[in-house]
C-alpha cells in the first residue's frame, strides 16, 4: 500500500471567542521543495574564442547506393554533426546531380556545438548508367562540407521461378522430401546469377554451381530437400541474385509429422495466478513428463508477453518416465484479466503440448493519510478540503463532520498532485478560517 503521512498544526476557531486556526502545516517524510531555474541559451555567432573550434561532419562520409532498378527509389539516412565548440549556421545545400535528392533539412539551419541533424538522400535512376553526385553544404562562417554520392541504374530482371513457391506438405520425422524449382530468363538480355541465400537447416538447396549466366529463354533447375527435425509447421526461403541486382525469392514451407508413440504431458494442465499487483511478479512451478518413449522438446511459446518461463533450457531430450520442472512467471502490465497458453513443440505424437495460463492484473492502491493537532478551543469536529490546484476550488472530502484529528483519502491517483486544508467547526456550526494549504504529490 503506497501512502503519504501528512500532519497539520491545530486549526482554531475565531470570531466566536475561540483562538484562530494555526495555519502552519507540517508533514512527515515530505521531501524538501527544490527550486529549479531553467536558463535558455540561444546560439549566436560570436567572435572566435581562444581554443574554440568549428567543425562540420557528415555520417556516413559518402553515400553508396549500389544498383537500383531504373524508375525505382533507394533511400539512405545520413546525419550532419557539429563536432566543434561553436555554433554553425548552415546557409544552403546544393545537389549537383538531379538523380539524387535530399529531404529532412530546412535552411538556414543552426547547429549548436555537439548538435546533430538527420536527413535522407534518395537515388532515383532514370537510365541504366552509373551516376555520381555531390552534396555541397555551405555555412555563413565559411565552413563547407562535400559529401560524395554514387549509384547505378539497372534494368529490371526478367528472372522467374516455376513454381513460385515450394510447399512440401507433411513429412514424417526422420524422412525427407525433395522438390525442384526452375529459374527462367524471360527477358531479352543475359542474366548472371552470382550468389544465393541458403534456407534454414531443415531445407537444403542443391543445383548448378554459381555463378551461372542464363541467355534469354534459358533456365536452370535447383533442388530443395526438406528434412524436418521437429513436429510442426516450418517456413523459410531461398534467394538468388547478382551483386547489387534485384533478388528473386522463392518461399518454402512444410510440416514435420510425428512418427513416435511417445507422449509429452504438462502438469498442472492449468496455472492460475489469481490477482497480482501491476508491476509485480508471481511465480508458479510446473512439470513436463515424457511417456511411452523418448521425447525431444525443441521450443516453448507463450501467447502473451505478460507471461514468461525460466528454469528450463531447450532443446531438451527426456527419456520415457523422465520429467523436468520449470517456472512460469506472471507480470501484469495493466489491470484486468489475462489468459494465454504455454505450448511445447516436441517429437511427441501429441505435439504441441499446451498448458493454460490465467491471472488478473490489479492496479496498485494509493492513499493519503492526514492528521492534525486538536484545536485548543471547544469544537464539534473538523472538515477536510482538497483541490487539484493551489488557488482552485476546494471540495469537502468528509460527508459528515470528522470528530477525530485524522482522515484517509483513498481517492488519489499515482503521480497526481493535491492540495489539502482543514477547518474546525464549533457546536453552533460556525466554521473557522482555513489554514495554509499543504501540497502533496502521490508517488
Amino acid at each position: 500500500m503506497n501512502y503519504r503521512d501528512l500532519h497539520f498544526h491545530s486549526p482554531h476557531l475565531h470570531n466566536v471567542g475561540m483562538a484562530p486556526p494555526a495555519c502552519g502545516i507540517h508533514t512527515r517524510s515530505i521531501p524538501a521543495l527544490r527550486t529549479v531555474v531553467l536558463v535558455l541559451w540561444f546560439a549566436t555567432f560570436l567572435p572566435a574564442i581562444a581554443g574554440a573550434t568549428v567543425h562540420l561532419a557528415c555520417t556516413p562520409g559518402s553515400l553508396s547506393f549500389g544498383k537500383v532498378v531504373v524508375g525505382q527509389k533507394k533511400t539512405l539516412p545520413a546525419t550532419l554533426s557539429n563536432t566543434g565548440s561553436l555554433a554553425i549556421k548552415l546557409s544552403s545545400l546544393q545537389v549537383e546531380n538531379h538523380e539524387f535528392a535530399v529531404s529532412g533539412l530546412t535552411f538556414p539551419l543552426v547547429l549548436k556545438a555537439g548538435q546533430r541533424a538527420e536527413f535522407k538522400v534518395v537515388f532515383t535512376p532514370t537510365s541504366s548508367e552509373p551516376e555520381v553526385g555531390k552534396l555541397l553544404i555551405k555555412s555563413l562562417s565559411g565552413v563547407s562540407l562535400t559529401v560524395p554520392a554514387w549509384g547505378s541504374g539497372v534494368r529490371n530482371w526478367s528472372l522467374t521461378a516455376s513454381p513460385s513457391s515450394l510447399a512440401f506438405g507433411s513429412v514424417p520425422l526422420g524422412s525427407h522430401s525433395t522438390l525442384a524449382v526452375r529459374l527462367t530468363n524471360q527477358g531479352s538480355s543475359t542474366i548472371t546469377i552470382s550468389q544465393e541465400t541458403h534456407p534454414s537447416e531443415e531445407f537444403a538447396l542443391s543445383g548448378p554451381a554459381l555463378p551461372i549466366s542464363l541467355e534469354p529463354g534459358h533456365d536452370a533447375t535447383f533442388q530443395v530437400k526438406f528434412t524436418p527435425k521437429w513436429r510442426g509447421e516450418l517456413a523459410s526461403n531461398f534467394s538468388v541474385s547478382n551483386v547489387g541486382d534485384p533478388v528473386l525469392t522463392v518461399p518454402l514451407s512444410g510440416t514435420g509429422g510425428g512418427t513416435s508413440a511417445a507422449q509429452l504431458t504438462v502438469s498442472p494442465a492449468t496455472l492460475s495466478f489469481g490477482s497480482v499487483t501491476v508491476g509485480n511478479t508471481d511465480t508458479k512451478t510446473a512439470t513436463i513428463t515424457a511417456a511411452g518413449g523418448s521425447v525431444t522438446v525443441s521450443a516453448a511459446s507463450l501467447g502473451s508477453s505478460q507471461f514468461s518461463i525460466s528454469g528450463i533450457t531447450l532443446p531438451l531430450t527426456l527419456s520415457a518416465g523422465q520429467r523436468a520442472s520449470f517456472d512460469v512467471l506472471f507480470t501484469p502490465q495493466s489491470g484486468g484479466a489475462v489468459t494465454s497458453a504455454l505450448k511445447f513443440a516436441s517429437t511427441a505424437a501429441d505435439s504441441p503440448t499446451a498448458e493454460a495460463l490465467g491471472g488478473s492484473g490489479v492496479e496498485p492502491a494509493y492513499t493519503v493519510n492526514l492528521s492534525w493537532d486538536a484545536s485548543t478551543s471547544q469544537v464539534a469536529g473538523y472538515n477536510v478540503y482538497r483541490s487539484s490546484t493551489l488557488r482552485g476550488t476546494y471540495s469537502k472530502m468528509n460527508a459528515t463532520l470528522d470528530a477525530d484529528t485524522d482522515f484517509t483519502d483513498n481517492t488519489v491517483a499515482s503521480g497526481a498532485t493535491y492540495y489539502y486544508d482543514v477547518t474546525s467547526v464549533n457546536s453552533s456550526g460556525v466554521e473557522s478560517s482555513p489554514c495554509t494549504p499543504l501540497k502533496v504529490t502521490v508517488n
